[in-house]
């Protein structure tokens, strides 16, 4: 018999916003998105869209998760948890 298991784990990741301003000088744009960034509304900007950058992921504990659990062990049946084995949080 073949029995399949997974061990879930919560992480944080940075991730990255890619944006073109056009303006006739750097600083002309520089002056441009840090305006738009600091007003909130960089996120009206056209982007060339968001990515995770690599090798910038964190394993939270749980005391950074209000002492809930950031991973677990898992049995799994056709793609789906059915057992919680173990938890690492309260």
């Amino acid at each position: 018999m073949e029995f399949t298991f997974s061990v879930d784990q919560l992480v944080k990741q940075w991730y990255s916003t890619k944006y073109t301003i056009e303006a006739d000088s750097l600083e002309e744009a520089n002056r441009i998105i840090l305006e738009k960034y600091k007003d909130g509304s960089i996120d009206r900007l056209p982007t060339e869209g968001w990515s995770p950058i690599d090798f910038s992921q964190d394993l939270l504990q749980p005391s950074e998760n209000e002492g809930k659990s950031t991973e677990m062990l898992i049995r799994m049946e056709n793609g789906y948890c059915v057992d919680i084995l173990h938890e690492n949080g309260n």
